[in-house]
C-alpha cells in the first residue's frame, strides 16, 4: 500500500490533479485557480438568439430585444425554449456529470479503474479516492427553511409550510432557493466542489516530503 501511494504522489507530482487538485510546490491560491477550472467543466446552460450566441441571460435579453427573435436555451447540444425545460436538463446533466465523476468504474481488460477524472492502476488508491469522494460529498446535505425554522426532513417542511402558510425554500450551504430545480442544480454543485476540494487536500497531503528522521 505504502508502495502505491508513493507512485502514485511522484505522478501527481509531475502532473498535477485534473480534477482540482494541486502538486506539492503549488500555493493555495493556485489551488483556488485549479478548483475554478475543475468548477468550469460541469454543465452550463447557454443562449441561443437567432443565429447569434450569448454566455448570460443578461447578454440574451439585449440580443432578443434589439433583434425581436425568441431566446432559446442550451444545454448538452440540445436546444430548448422553454426556460424551465431547460433548466431540467441542466439539473438532469449536472446530477450525471457529478454521479459519473464519483463512481469508480474498472476495465476487465486492464484492470485500472477510473474515477474523478483519472485512470488508477492500483486498486488500494481508486478505493482510497473513491471513499474520500464519497465522505465529501455525504458532507453536503440539503436543508429546508419555512419562515425563521429550518429542518432538513422534506415532510416537516411541508408541514411548516402548510401551518405557517409561507412558502419552502431550499438551503444548499450559505445558498438559498425557492426553485426545487435550481436547489437540484446547487446541491450537485456544491457535492462536486465538495469532492475537488477533498481531492485536493488529498494530493496536498501524499506530495509532502517523507521525514527521514529516526
Amino acid at each position: 500500500m505504502k508502495k502505491c501511494v508513493l507512485m502514485w504522489a511522484v505522478m501527481l507530482a509531475f502532473t498535477g490533479y485534473v480534477a482540482g487538485g494541486v502538486t506539492a510546490d503549488e500555493s493555495d491560491e493556485t489551488c483556488v485557480c485549479t478548483l475554478s477550472d475543475g468548477m468550469e467543466k460541469l454543465p452550463q446552460v447557454s443562449y441561443q438568439v437567432g443565429k447569434e450566441s450569448a454566455c448570460c441571460e443578461q447578454s440574451a435579453e439585449a440580443l432578443a430585444k434589439k433583434s425581436g427573435e425568441p431566446i432559446q436555451f442550451v444545454v448538452a447540444d440540445k436546444t430548448y425554449d422553454d426556460k424551465s425545460e431547460a433548466m431540467v436538463a441542466l439539473a438532469d446533466e449536472t446530477e450525471s456529470f457529478v454521479n459519473k465523476f464519483a463512481t469508480p468504474s474498472t476495465c476487465k481488460v486492464s484492470g485500472k479503474t477510473s474515477i474523478a477524472g483519472q485512470s488508477i492502476s492500483c486498486s488500494e488508491k481508486a478505493a482510497a479516492v473513491a471513499k474520500v469522494i464519497d465522505e465529501a460529498m455525504k458532507s453536503v446535505s440539503l436543508a429546508y427553511q419555512v419562515g425563521d425554522e429550518k429542518c432538513s426532513c422534506p415532510n416537516q417542511a411541508k408541514s411548516l409550510a402548510k401551518e405557517k402558510g409561507e412558502p419552502t425554500k431550499f438551503v444548499v450551504g450559505e445558498e438559498c432557493t425557492g426553485c426545487p430545480i435550481d436547489a437540484r442544480i446547487k446541491l450537485a454543485r456544491a457535492k462536486y466542489k465538495a469532492a475537488l476540494e477533498a481531492l485536493a487536500h488529498m494530493n496536498k497531503e501524499e506530495t509532502k516530503p517523507v521525514s527521514t528522521s529516526s
